[in-house]
């Protein structure tokens, strides 16, 4: 049985309670067989409040407090204007309005779920439960129930049955927002694409569909390009926090369309947590400036806790202290108010009203490096305008100018100008080709030849891609544990075939470590190589009894 998203005591507890009280003198298969046969949504409250008032009292404010809530508002924008043609947006409710349909009982709509909507973009591709389209049906059919029982257990939880329990009670709302969505396309899109050119380079040119959905959906490992998935119950009547979503979702697509991310494969060991954390904190405090999502403004003595805490997580990052600790420290930095965010936001705003917004663009591109040192350049330039407390360690200070060495601004704008350029696949490897002869040199070939992998793997061209991130492999220690990162890369492309070559490098350097097995394992599954696939989940589960991955993947081999 799949078991939906709610506290399974506590809804039982009071169901059991609730059926005791309407039906004190039957056992209680006869209670549960009586509510879901006899009687209708009505009696059951009539036959409540005579019984027990306080029951239908406690109920009901559970439901207030518990169910999707619907406020009544509308959208409110400035005029229309014409939106700038260089961000292209398109809005597709396909998938939500499938759901709402097989809600109204058309009979049509089965079938298009089952054609339209795979297992991949409703659920975690690794959900334990590993549901599938026929599951999807059950789910429906279940929040659709319209029994006394399922109707109290949907009221009461409205999260149940992958939140299609609180879809169905408020398809109608539902339908009325994609409606009043739909009718204001043009405000939305304008007001989106204003407040996010202004945050990206001049050159930028991009499409986006933004995919509208209805319930329990995570990101699929393998996102679709230049594609926004958003929920619709999080966001229900308040536009105002919908838009700002878009605007922030916008800017992190662009930006990791324009952004060549090797700075991964260019650190040392030692640096490559340190990259992860500040490309973090880069991509979602620009996108927080550009659309925020949290408070628009922070008191000045909680900013200064923020950089205090980033200052702290850098202290033990450098110390190399236990893994506890750093844990803890970067987890707090993004939870709650998620105080690295609010930090990068306010970074944003100093490098903008100190350097100038070509400054805070050219770092949307160039990456955290160029981010985190132009934000060091505009308080030491500026030192009158920022107060201390908004600086740095001098020994991330350090850091920082030691990483921007290994990433020449020069080099790395040469490379992201062709990434730019819209032209057939042939094309970019040619000009891949002369970008590598230009700008080669011993000192620098490590990063000519990461930068070409990733130039031409964006463009979809897998094998000439990893010829060159082999050529940067070849001239790197500890290459390894930058194979697996390569090899992950290429997964998200969904090049299997390429991202394999790297994992078996990884495996090499890695044999007595269960993921890159997994990782390999995985590859082989989508190339229908099963029986490579089984061994190397096989030989993961040796080396981690514990992997819910391998078991779900062995499990799935062997039917």
């Amino acid at each position: 049985m799949i078991l939906p998203d709610f506290k399974i005591n506590f809804t039982f507890k009071l169901l059991f309670i609730a059926l005791l009280i309407f039906q004190p003198n039957t056992n209680y298969s006869q209670q549960k067989f009586g509510l879901e046969t006899d009687w209708n949504w009505e009696d059951l409250f009539n036959k409540a409040v005579f019984i027990n008032p306080a029951l239908i009292k406690t109920v009901d404010n559970l439901k207030r407090e518990l169910s999707v809530l619907f406020t009544g508002k509308n959208y409110l924008s400035e005029p229309s204007k014409k939106s700038d043609s260089r961000i292209e947006i398109i809005f597709d409710y396909s998938e939500a309005e499938i759901i709402l349909k097989y809600f109204s009982g058309d009979t049509d709509a089965e079938k298009e779920i089952k054609n339209n909507i795979t297992d991949k973009e409703i659920f975690n591709e690794k959900a334990a439960d590993d549901i599938k389209n026929n599951d999807l049906i059950y789910l429906l059919n279940r929040a659709a129930a319209e029994s006394p029982l399922f109707s109290l257990y949907k009221w009461v939880n409205p999260l149940s049955y992958c939140n299609f329990g609180g879809i169905y009670i408020y398809r109608d709302e539902f339908s009325d927002l994609i409606n009043k969505i739909r009718d204001n396309e043009s405000n939305i899109r304008s007001d989106a694409v204003r407040n996010t050119i202004k945050n990206v380079p001049d050159s930028t040119s991009i499409k986006v569909r933004i995919k509208f959905k209805l319930g329990n959906q995570k990101i699929n490992k393998y996102f679709e390009e230049r594609t926004i998935e958003i929920n619709l119950e999080n966001f229900n009547d308040d536009y105002s926090y919908l838009v700002r979503y878009i605007i922030h979702e916008l800017y992190k697509t662009i930006e990791r369309e324009i952004h060549l991310s090797v700075e991964e494969y260019i650190a040392d060991a030692r640096d490559r947590e340190l990259i992860a954390l500040i490309s973090e904190i880069q991509k979602n405090g620009i996108a927080n400036y550009a659309g925020p999502l949290g408070s628009e403004t922070r008191p000045w003595d909680l900013l200064e806790k923020d950089f205090q805490l980033f200052n702290n997580t850098f202290y033990h990052l450098k110390k190399y202290h236990g893994k506890n600790i750093k844990d803890s420290l970067i987890r707090s930095g993004f939870e709650g108010n998620a105080p690295f965010y609010t930090m990068a936001t306010q970074m944003a705003y100093i490098i903008e009203t100190t350097l100038g917004r070509n400054a805070l663009t050219e770092s949307v591109f160039l990456g955290p490096v160029s981010f985190f040192n132009k934000y060091i350049k505009a308080y030491k330039d500026y030192p009158d305008k920022i107060r201390r407390v908004f600086t740095f360690r001098k020994d991330f200070e350090k850091k920082i100018s030691e990483l921007e060495k290994k990433l020449p601004e020069k080099i790395l704008k040469s490379a992201m100008s062709i990434n730019k350029m819209n032209m057939p696949g042939e094309e970019k490897i040619r000009k891949t080709e002369e970008f590598v002869k230009n700008c080669y040199s011993e000192t620098n070939a490590e990063l000519i030849y990461f930068l070409s992998g990733q130039l031409l793997l964006e463009a979809d061209q897998y094998r000439k891609s990893s010829e060159y991130f082999f050529k940067g492999l070849n001239l790197k220690k500890g290459a390894g544990n930058i194979s697996c990162i390569i090899g992950n890369s290429f997964m998200k492309k969904k090049a299997f075939e390429e991202a394999k070559d790297f994992f078996d490098e990884c495996v090499k350097s890695n044999s007595g470590i269960s993921e890159p097995y997994e990782m390999r394992g995985e590859c082989f599954y989508y190339l229908n190589d099963k029986e490579n696939s089984l061994s190397d989940f096989n030989k993961a589960l040796t080396l981690n009894p514990y992997s819910e991955l391998s078991k779900k993947f062995i499990n799935n081999l062997n039917k």
